[in-house]
């Protein structure tokens, strides 16, 4: 007898304790927060763009060329850039294509980059702007038929509508380079 006194007073202790407690109304939880002015400086990769570029890949000596282009748009009520890209890289019949998705991370301080392609890879990471050098330095963990990886880059815009960036593929560890990578793209 004791025991159940002592649980239906803890449970009404309980029952009262939750019925103060202010539940969110739907209508507020639905309210988008302010969106943050930080993702504006995404809005120099807005556009169409065509480059070139080659990949040198370590170890074999073999360097290979590409050319591609990129549409670069906002989604999501300018929350999230998404890039479509698509490369041809040393035989036309190599075709590289994919879609990569820019945000802000409010927690860290970082803008996020995911990116999904058609040899099965992807990867997901962060970038940083540097201001006095208008450049964007970018490190991605990468993965690639199981084969984890890094790829570290920058990405310097030399005019409003040309952007140099290079990235070096690394092994999981960033003990070993796998492939270094450098190109020019520039705005149609």
């Amino acid at each position: 007898m004791l025991r159940t006194s002592f649980a239906l007073v803890v449970g009404a202790a309980l029952c009262l304790s939750l019925a103060g407690c202010q539940q969110p109304r739907l209508d507020e939880m639905m309210v988008q927060p302010p969106r943050p002015t930080e993702l504006d400086r995404l809005n120099a990769f807005v556009g169409t763009w065509e480059g070139t570029s080659e990949m040198k890949l370590l170890g074999s000596g073999e360097t290979l060329q590409s050319t591609g282009t990129s549409t670069v748009t906002w989604e999501a009520n300018q929350w999230l850039l998404v890039e479509r890209f698509e490369d041809t890289m040393g035989t036309a019949e190599t075709k590289y294509a994919g879609l990569c998705i820019w945000s802000w991370d409010a927690s860290t301080g970082k803008y996020r980059l995911d990116f999904f392609d058609n040899f099965g890879g992807g990867g997901s990471g962060t970038a940083t702007y540097d201001e006095a050098q208008q450049t964007w330095h970018m490190t991605v963990k990468t993965n690639y038929g199981g084969q984890a990886g890094w790829s570290v880059g920058t990405a310097t815009f030399t005019d409003p509508d040309t952007m140099e960036w290079e990235h070096t593929q690394w092994d999981s560890l960033k003990l070993t380079k796998c492939a270094e990578m450098k190109g020019t793209s520039r705005r149609k």
